[in-house]
C-alpha cells in the first residue's frame, strides 16, 4: 500500500487558504487519501481469505461436534493431527503469498487447540480448564513470533488472557476480585509497554495501532474494574499497587496519544478516571441525594470531555 503523508484535512485546508485549483486538489486527494483499484483488490482478496479460513475451521469444528458419537477415537485424533501437520506444512510453501502462509499458519494455530480439546474428550484426562488453555498457548508460540501477523498475535495475548482467568476462577477461588483485575492489569499492561518499547526500537517489528489501542482498552477496563472493586469492597493490601500502577501508566498513556495525535488515548483515559472519581463520590457518601449529584457529575463529566476532544481534535487538524 503506498505511504499517505497527507491527510483529508490538511487538503481541505489547503484548497482553502492557498491557490490551489481543483484538479491540484482532486490529484493530492487521489494521491494520499482515496484507494486506488489495487488497494481495494488487496483488501478484498485478504477478507475473503479470511472469511474462507474462519468457515472452514468452523465446519471442521461443526463437523466433529455433530458426528462425535459415530467416528473412532483414533480417526478423530488422526484427522485433526492430520489437519494441523497440512496447515502448518502449506504455510511453508513459497509458491504462496506470505498473507496466505500467515492465514494458513494462523489456521494450524486454531486447529492445535480443537486437537487438545479433542484428545481431553476422548480420554477425560480430568484437566482443568486453565491447562487446555495454557497447553494451547504455549504450544502456539514459537508460531506466533516467527509469524509476524498480528491478528495472531491478538488471538494469543486473548489466549493468556483466558488461561489467567480460568486458573483464578478456578485454582484461587479465595482471591478478592480486586486481586484477580489487578493480576489482569498488570499483565497486559506488561505487555502494551514491552510491545511499545520493542516497537519504537526495531525496525523488524511495528506494532498495528489497532492492536495498540486494543491493548491499552483492554488494560483500561481491567484496571478501572479493579479500582472500582477496590474502593467498594473492604481493604486489600494489592489496591495501593494497582492505585499506583494506574498513576503511574495513565500520564504515559496520555503523552503517548498526545505526542502521536490519537483522540483514543485521552477518551478512554477520560472515561476510566470520570468512572472512579464516580464510585469514589458513592463510596464516601450517604443519603439518596449522592445519586442525583451522580448523575450531574457524570453527565457534566462527560460533557466537559467531550467538549475537550472536539477542541483538541480542531486543534490538530488545524496544525
Amino acid at each position: 500500500m503506498k505511504a499517505r503523508h497527507i491527510r483529508r484535512q490538511q487538503i481541505h485546508l489547503l484548497s482553502r487558504h492557498s491557490n490551489l485549483n481543483e484538479t491540484a486538489v482532486e490529484h493530492l486527494l487521489s494521491e494520499n487519501v482515496y484507494h486506488d483499484r489495487g488497494e481495494w483488490q488487496r483488501f478484498l482478496r485478504l477478507s475473503t481469505l479470511a472469511l474462507g479460513a474462519g468457515f472452514t475451521l468452523s465446519g471442521i469444528i461443526f463437523f466433529f461436534a455433530y458426528n462425535w458419537e459415530d467416528l473412532h477415537r483414533f480417526l478423530k485424533l488422526g484427522v485433526i493431527a492430520g489437519l494441523v501437520v497440512l496447515t502448518a506444512s502449506l504455510s511453508l510453501a513459497k509458491t504462496f503469498q506470505p498473507a496466505v502462509r500467515k492465514v494458513l499458519l494462523s489456521a494450524a494455530a486454531v486447529l492445535a487447540g480443537v486437537l487438545f480439546a479433542v484428545f481431553g474428550q476422548i480420554y477425560q484426562t480430568g484437566a482443568n480448564a486453565y491447562d487446555f488453555f495454557l497447553a494451547w498457548t504455549l504450544f502456539i508460540t514459537i508460531w506466533v513470533v516467527v509469524s509476524d501477523f498480528p491478528p495472531l498475535w491478538l488471538g494469543y495475548v486473548l489466549l493468556w488472557n483466558i488461561t489467567l482467568i480460568t486458573y483464578m476462577d478456578q485454582m484461587q477461588r479465595q482471591w478478592p476480585t480486586v486481586m484477580n483485575f489487578s493480576v489482569l492489569f498488570f499483565f497486559n499492561a506488561s505487555l502494551l509497554i514491552i510491545a511499545f518499547f520493542f516497537s519504537g526500537r526495531s525496525a523488524a517489528f511495528r506494532l498495528p495501532t489497532w492492536l495498540g489501542q486494543t491493548l491499552a482498552l483492554a488494560t483500561i477496563i481491567f484496571g478501572t474494574l479493579g479500582v472500582v472493586n477496590g474502593i467498594m469492597q473492604p481493604y486489600h493490601p494489592v489496591f495501593p499497587a494497582l492505585l499506583a500502577g494506574i498513576v503511574v501508566l495513565y500520564p504515559l498513556a496520555l503523552h503517548h496519544g498526545l505526542l502521536l495525535r490519537r483522540i483514543f488515548w485521552p477518551a478512554v483515559i477520560a472515561l476510566s478516571i470520570v468512572v472512579i472519581s464516580a464510585t469514589w463520590f458513592i463510596k464516601i457518601s450517604e443519603g439518596s441525594w449522592i445519586y442525583l449529584f451522580i448523575t450531574l457529575f457524570i453527565a457534566g463529566s462527560i460533557g466537559a470531555v467531550i467538549g475537550y476532544l472536539i477542541k483538541l481534535q480542531r486543534k490538530w487538524n488545524h496544525e
